[in-house]
């Protein structure tokens, strides 16, 4: 809609400076005309008015309203009543579109484009399946490895107000086996299946229509990336600050793009920080309480959205607890969590996972969640999302050690008794789990 809208704003634009040009040129006419009248026909002081010369001098100037003024705000008024539609739906889309649409079966996606973000991140565009979502869900990939079925959560980088495409930006990681294999042998005109998109990391979970933070760091500007374009395409109300972490210029994804928004866009500011090598341009540092004050000095009315690294958003929760930030308007993705550390490089040793209560046990290595364990041994464990948000696949560790990444609906209570998120845990030694 904010795309039609600008068109049409510079439509009326146009033809509004074309009227006013026409305007000055027939006002200047019409005023010789009226100077020549005078000229020719004076009126006497002892005469009677004369009402065909005062038509006369009254006319040129009706033909200028007639012919310019009216249609120049004619089309001042489209251009606002446009811009109240624009708005108005905007406001309406963010109440009716937090009812995504769930399939429960998987859908087909066929790639269409790849696109090369930096030498180790690729933007893969699909054709877009009728069914709706909200800016920061993510789908969850179906991905068949040498007749093996994988599953991989992936934020959407597009936005909902572009339904002809989604798109999923997938950076290589060291020892990644999905992530990787994506990059290097997914193509265009592939097909691949994929779990609806879901999430509570998005813009209908948000308290505020109009102040937004978004700060990120490396691949977690994936799903801020869908929710800025979502943001600017539909309202030109929301002011959004976009702060951004990598470790070089050569990581920066969707660094052309972010600078040309922030150009193009008023209501947009842009902060590109680097970790490791300095470059032209841009700030150099890392996440502290003092930068963030520095890039942040005004935290009023805005929630705050952020992805990226465990420590990276623990650094961030502090700095904002530390100005005594409202944390109802603080959202971070653990999700971004659970992809770093499932595509990271874990353990190779083998260890046993035993379900006592079926009298079930399975041999694994450290790149298999606790979720995919017990799925292998066919014991009744639920799951939707996989990406440690819905919390589904609670369940108790009773012996051994893992490592979890993500505590969406676990209590302090949960976590001293050994509930984990089974989806978003990894096993590092031999494991008896409990059921509930």
């Amino acid at each position: 809609m904010k795309h039609i809208t600008n068109q049409w704003k510079k439509r009326s634009a146009i033809i509004f400076l074309v009227s006013f040009i026409i305007c000055m040129i027939l006002w200047t006419l019409s005023m010789s005309e009226w100077a020549a009248t005078i000229n020719t026909q004076p009126v006497q002081v002892h005469d009677k008015p004369d009402l065909s010369a005062l038509m006369m001098t009254i006319l040129p100037f009706v033909k200028v309203a007639v012919l310019t003024l009216i249609p120049a705000l004619l089309c001042l008024a489209v251009m606002r009543i446009i811009e109240f539609i624009a708005n108005h739906r905007h406001s309406k889309s963010m109440m009716t579109n937090q009812k995504p649409t769930l399939s429960p079966s998987p859908i087909t996606l066929q790639c269409i484009e790849r696109i090369d973000e930096t030498h180790d991140t690729v933007t893969f565009i699909f054709k877009a399946p009728a069914v709706n979502y909200i800016s920061g869900q993510h789908i969850l990939l179906l991905v068949n490895i040498n007749q093996k079925i994988y599953r991989r959560a992936y934020s959407l980088s597009s936005p909902p107000s572009r339904p002809t495409t989604w798109a999923i930006t997938v950076k290589r990681v060291q020892g990644g086996l999905i992530s990787n294999y994506l990059v290097d042998q997914f193509l265009p005109n592939m097909l691949i299946q994929a779990i609806s998109p879901t999430g509570q990391f998005n813009l209908s979970e948000c308290k505020t229509d109009e102040h937004y933070l978004f700060i990120s760091a490396g691949s977690g500007i994936t799903p801020q990336m869908s929710m800025t374009r979502y943001l600017l395409d539909m309202s030109a109300q929301s002011n959004i600050q976009f702060i951004y972490f990598a470790r070089t210029v050569d990581d920066l994804i969707f660094g052309k793009e972010l600078e040309r928004l922030a150009k193009h866009y008023e209501n947009m500011t842009l902060s590109i920080v680097l970790s490791e090598q300095p470059s032209a341009g841009y700030r150099t540092g890392l996440l502290n309480k003092i930068l963030f004050d520095e890039l942040v000095p005004d935290l009023t009315k805005r929630a705050v959205f952020t992805c990226g690294p465990g420590p990276f958003m623990s650094i961030l929760q502090e700095c904002l607890e530390s100005r005594d930030f409202d944390m109802n308007y603080f959202h971070k993705e653990s999700f971004g969590q659970l992809q770093d550390c499932s595509e990271g490089s874990q353990s190779t040793s083998l260890f046993t996972v035993s379900v006592p209560d079926y009298a079930q046990s399975i041999e694994v290595d450290g790149f298999m969640t606790l979720l995919d364990a017990l799925e292998e041994l066919n014991v009744p464990i639920n799951q939707d999302c996989r990406s440690g948000v819905c919390g589904a696949c609670k369940c108790k560790v009773i012996k051994g050690e893992v490592q979890g990444n993500s505590k969406n609906g676990l209590t302090e209570d949960d976590l001293s008794q050994g509930y984990v998120l089974a989806c978003s845990t990894h096993i590092r030694s031999d494991v008896e789990v409990m059921l509930v």
